[in-house]
């Protein structure tokens, strides 16, 4: 068995020749070492961009949060402006129902009464009695004698307006002629004003009762009443008709 010594320096002395393991594991940490630099500084730049997403998104919110309050107060905006339409809607109907009302009061009047003052109050304090009422008089200032012998003239009155009444009411229709019994009464709305009061006078006992009739016939009215009716030294009567209005009507 030879043996070789080498006496050289250690530094003089050649280098082992290098193997295959130590490039193949040399090549690994490598190619190791180059995979982990390249994830970090993939993740760094993932981590950058995702930083600025939540940044904008950040702001996105903000804007959002901003831009649903806006919506918000538009839509409480909204519900008022409908709710100020639905008023002013109410008012416009109940507008365009007084000018019809009132025109087909004046085509109501016959050519022997005037209206001397039309007026919307709450409900009327009761009236005078039916005995009161049968007391007063057409002539206040006749004798005595002629008062008793003479109907008064809302007695004259309403006996004529009954009669027109009782004639519109014939079996035309299937409409009932008794006002009371069949025929249901409107209901009269308890906010005031709910009462129409006509002031005017005429000549003539038929004209007043022709006025009532044709008010009965109304659709804006409900119980006409001649509530009061007087005559002075010239001939002339004065009378006084209440009635109230009929409930939803907006013809």
């Amino acid at each position: 068995m030879n043996y070789q010594v080498n006496l050289l320096p250690v530094e003089l002395q050649p280098r082992p020749p290098i193997g295959p393991k130590k490039i193949a594991l040399a090549v690994i940490l490598v190619l190791l070492f180059g995979c982990l630099g390249f994830a970090y500084g993939y993740f760094s730049i993932q981590l950058s961009t995702v930083k600025g997403e939540i940044s904008f998104l950040s702001q996105e919110q903000d804007r959002l949060k901003k831009t649903e309050a806006r919506i918000k107060e538009l839509h409480q905006e909204q519900q008022a402006m409908q709710e100020q339409i639905k008023t002013l809607s109410k008012l416009l109907d109940d507008r365009k129902t007084w000018p019809k009302m009132l025109l087909s009061i004046n085509q109501s009047v016959p050519d022997s009464v005037w209206i001397s003052k039309l007026a919307l109050t709450g409900s009327p304090a009761p009236t005078a009695n039916s005995t009161e009422g049968k007391k007063e008089t057409t002539t206040q200032n006749q004798g005595n004698s002629q008062q008793a012998a003479k109907p008064s003239a809302k007695e004259v009155v309403n006996q004529l307006t009954s009669v027109g009444v009782n004639q519109a009411n014939q079996p035309k229709s299937g409409n009932s002629s008794n006002n009371g019994e069949s025929q249901d009464k409107p209901k009269v709305p308890e906010t005031a004003p709910n009462f129409v009061v006509i002031e005017g006078g005429s000549y003539s006992l038929e004209g007043i009762g022709k006025f009532v009739y044709s008010l009965n016939r109304l659709v804006y009215l409900a119980s006409v009443e001649l509530a009061e009716i007087t005559q002075d030294e010239t001939g002339k009567y004065n009378f006084i008709i209440k009635a109230p209005l009929k409930e939803g009507v907006n013809d």
